[in-house]
């Protein structure tokens, strides 16, 4: 009789385990689209100190695709020239999200042409706006793991309608 109560038991507990496990595949699926969309920088912060962001960078955005793509525009100004001109590549980047971490990668978009990577944490999303802390950085240039305190960057954006 004893045996038969263990194993009633064990029935009972064996189904809340597969729920456990399977809330962090659908939180990562809920993250992924909940991003999905374009996002225009609002703020940031460098080292914890609050970045004045100029005109050419308030209009960069990062486009999440649901093919797991990332298009990022961002914008300078070119010599002597007032008006902000996109720069960089447009190249379209992957993309993941796995335990509230967004990462993306060029394989040959690095300083070098090697890899490029960059981790973020995903610190808020909500419909309206998005918030990452830059953890983890591969560019070939110098940065090759995880970033020093002194140089975290945390961005805030907001979802462009």
């Amino acid at each position: 009789m004893k045996k038969i109560k263990m194993n009633y038991k064990m029935l009972l507990i064996i189904p809340f385990l597969g729920i456990s496990c399977s809330s962090d595949d659908s939180n990562d699926s809920n993250i992924s689209a909940e991003i999905f969309g374009k996002w225009k920088i609002s703020s940031s912060k460098y080292g914890g100190n609050i970045e004045n962001l100029d005109q050419c960078e308030l209009l960069e955005t990062f486009e999440f695709f649901e093919n797991n793509k990332l298009d990022i525009k961002e914008y300078d100004q070119i010599g002597y020239n007032t008006n902000c001109t996109e720069v960089g590549s447009n190249t379209l980047l992957d993309y993941s999200v796995v335990n509230n971490v967004l990462t993306y990668t060029n394989p040959t978009g690095g300083y070098t042409g090697g890899e490029f990577t960059m981790k973020f944490y995903i610190r808020e999303l909500s419909n309206q706006n998005l918030k990452l802390e830059l953890f983890y950085e591969i560019d070939g240039y110098g940065q090759e793991g995880n970033v020093p305190a002194s140089e975290i960057w945390i961005s805030n954006w907001t979802k462009v309608n």
